[in-house]
């Protein structure tokens, strides 16, 4: 879980073609929301570690 680092891009020139992947969430099949203290821990740890 979190070893990606996610991007939100504007406009398509604020983008390197080759590396784009696009993609669309959706509500639909949804899993029940997990423990937000967990996830709130990952986060930070995640940006921890990376920055």
């Amino acid at each position: 879980l979190l070893n990606h680092r996610e991007f939100i891009l504007y406009d398509a020139g604020q983008a390197y073609p080759e590396y784009v992947i696009y993609f669309h969430r959706s509500s639909k099949n949804v899993l029940e929301s997990s423990n937000i203290e967990d996830f709130k821990i990952k986060c930070l740890n995640f940006l921890t570690d990376t920055f």
